[in-house]
């Protein structure tokens, strides 16, 4: 689904900033160093090598990250089974604790079966034309099941201080366009795998429907004739195409967009359509197809979107068919399946408990701190710059001291009251109620001012973001701990980690994608000629270097798809070091385990990317991440820095010491 635009961290599992009494400290252990290689030769393993990372069967990689995102799982496990188990007298905890209550009550789920899809199920089975699909496929959409396109509210990208309507490409179930399209062995036998995975699925539903599967392959694979690639969808001027609805009738002319937008529920003057081929491509394939395709592929859908809450031989079949991209050998507990759920349903909810019951307050305070001494030493890289003219380094620098920051945990949580969750009522109804109720919030924000101070994940989560239509930088409490920060831990340790994760963000304001909104938010060009042609060139360099990298087999990384987090990485982790050159600790020089300073601070921002990933994990990432996989953004960003190589001696000639390296900030 293409979303409003953001730029952010992986979901990686990171950490939160908690200080739990069984919280590890932060520092670095010299025994997780691989001394047996050289830093200049390889980096990652010289930094990471000393400590082998097991990956457990339910999970596709396991590394730092996911061990720290495990203990903060298992402190909100804590929080909902309390809260599950005794109401709470808070009305919002209470919601809380049912929908996690019901989700964990596995018997009842068992029992209901797909009693809950059935009303649905027969609303598609009675579709008798055109017509009676588009209503059911608006029905589908206000339910939350992503059919067809997808439309949600966002801002203007022109003019972000007011939330318009936009439609994307969507409805595919297999990651992006590609997946339908090549012919190499492994995604032709992929495309097999999910034919017999649809039909396994109507098959346990108890639908004749005859050959679903290459049914639903066979129309995806059309809808996808219209969709652009991860690549091309980076480009938010060629995804910012303002029509009013005169414009859609004539782009999509067979498709009844007056009652569709009636049935939004929303005044609409107009619409931004991300991908007009696509809706064209849409509205063909409504009038060519055979209806019965059309109810297949709308079944298929509602199935996918709940198989969650359903029970176990559905939940076994999806399992079965995701392991291929992610390499998983199990299930992931219940317990773990259940706490994400309800963090997704409600996030600023789960976010208040976490921290509530876990989260030092203290915390935000020091972490603000290091914000402010990171975002002076942005603005001073961007003064010392000698390739960018002066009229851009003004409107540059008036972007940098724009930046919104939101910290640790939502002033504003959102309100839950509309929501209707109670005790005892079927999982499936629950998740079909927080879908909906997701859909009206998101819709009803049409027409207003934007919500600049909206949290998009809950505070317990192990992310940080930057938006460039809000020009804001957010960092959630759950990224907050060890590796990434930790009060008692040396300033290298701090700035190498958190320190890291904030210019990162930062500099997402001024990558290939960010660099083409203002400091307002606003879609336009405000570089010289001669520095955007600069900037180009330097970003080129990053996109070779890691075109370079082979993942796995003979596949490389995309060069044009990872640059954005690559260039953040290398501008992040350059700025926290300038930043950190300023404290007194960096100036004193003193060893730690016979460490300097410096090379705590790169072993520190090494050690975040820790782990082990499976094969199957690597191609699904390739194909689809825009971030680079951990080695690569270790070794690709530091190889870059001559700081790195002062630190640990390095020589021209050594792997982590490029001939030519890549230089913006």
């Amino acid at each position: 689904m293409n979303r409003p635009l953001i730029l952010a961290l992986p979901l990686l599992a990171v950490g939160s900033f908690a200080f739990a009494a069984d919280a590890p400290r932060m520092s670095l252990d010299p025994k997780n160093l691989d001394r047996s290689v050289s830093a200049c030769t390889d980096f990652f393993q010289f930094a990471t090598g000393g400590k082998k990372y097991e990956i457990p069967p339910a999970e596709s990689r396991w590394g730092s990250f996911d061990e720290l995102a495990e203990r903060n799982q298992v402190a909100v496990r804590g929080v909902l089974d309390k809260l599950a188990a005794k109401p709470s007298s808070d009305v919002e905890e209470r919601k809380v604790g049912a929908f996690y209550g019901a989700c964990m009550n596995e018997a009842k789920v068992e029992a209901d079966g797909i009693a809950p899809l059935k009303p649905r199920l027969v609303a598609i089975d009675a579709v008798k034309n055109r017509a009676g699909f588009e209503a059911e496929f608006a029905k589908l959409q206000a339910g939350g099941v992503p059919t067809l396109f997808n439309f949600f509210s966002s801002q203007d990208q022109k003019n972000p201080d007011r939330v318009i309507g936009s439609i994307s490409q969507g409805g595919l179930s297999l990651p992006n366009k590609d997946y339908y399209t090549k012919t190499d062995e492994k995604t032709v036998a992929l495309r097999a795998a999910f034919t017999q995975y649809v039909d396994k699925m109507f098959e346990l539903m108890g639908d004749k429907t005859p050959s679903p599967g290459a049914t639903v392959l066979a129309f995806e694979t059309k809808l996808a004739g219209g969709s652009r690639t991860p690549v091309e969808l980076r480009n938010p001027n060629a995804n910012y195409n303002p029509h009013k609805l005169a414009d859609l009738k004539t782009l999509a002319p067979g498709f009844n967009w007056d009652r569709y937008i009636a049935s939004l529920g929303v005044q609409l003057d107009g619409v931004n359509v991300g991908q007009p081929e696509f809706v064209k491509n849409a509205d063909a394939l409504l009038g060519s197809e055979p209806l019965a395709t059309l109810k297949t592929y709308a079944k298929w859908r509602l199935m996918q979107t709940t198989v969650s809450s359903m029970p176990k031989r559905f939940i076994d079949t999806a399992f079965a068919f995701d392991s291929k991209m992610t390499g998983a050998k199990e299930q992931q507990p219940r317990w773990k399946r259940c706490v994400a759920a309800t963090t997704a349903a409600m996030p600023d909810a789960v976010g208040k408990v976490f921290v509530k019951e876990v989260i030092d307050p203290r915390t935000k305070t020091r972490v603000e701190g290091m914000l402010v001494n990171i975002r002076a030493a942005l603005s001073e890289t961007l003064q010392q710059l000698d390739w960018m003219t002066p009229a851009t380094k003004a409107r540059a620098l008036a972007k940098a001291d724009a930046v919104m920051q939101l910290v640790a945990w939502p002033d504003k949580p959102r309100d839950y009251t509309n929501l209707k969750i109670e005790a005892g009522t079927p999982f499936a109804v629950d998740q079909a109620a927080v879908r909906s109720f997701e859909v009206a919030r998101n819709r009803a924000k049409i027409g207003k001012p934007p919500a600049r101070d909206e949290w998009t994940f809950a505070a317990s989560i192990v992310n940080a973001q930057y938006s460039p239509l809000y020009n804001r930088i957010l960092f959630p409490a759950g990224i907050l701990q060890p590796p990434f920060f930790d009060a008692n831990a040396d300033d290298a340790v701090n700035y190498g980690g958190i320190g890291a994760v904030i210019g990162h963000e930062l500099t997402h304001g001024f990558d290939d994608q960010g660099r083409q909104f203002d400091a307002k938010g606003i879609l336009q060009d405000w570089w010289e000629p001669s520095d955007a042609d600069n900037y180009k060139k330097r970003a080129q360099c990053v996109v070779d270097q890691f075109e370079s990298y082979v993942g796995i087999d003979d596949v490389h990384h995309q060069g044009r798809l990872v640059q954005g987090e690559a260039i953040a990485d290398l501008g992040g982790l350059t700025i926290s070091y300038r930043a950190f050159q300023k404290t007194d600790e960096a100036k004193a020089k003193k060893e730690i385990d016979g460490l300097t300073p410096d090379q705590r601070f790169f072993l520190s921002f090494g050690q975040i990317w820790a782990g082990a990933i499976r094969p199957e994990a690597i191609r699904t990432r390739l194909a689809t991440d825009p971030h680079p996989l951990g080695k690569f953004r270790t070794i690709g960003t530091v190889s870059n820095m001559s700081e790195f190589a002062t630190a640990f001696a390095c020589k021209p000639g050594d792997a982590m010491v490029r001939a030519t390296a890549c230089k913006i900030w």
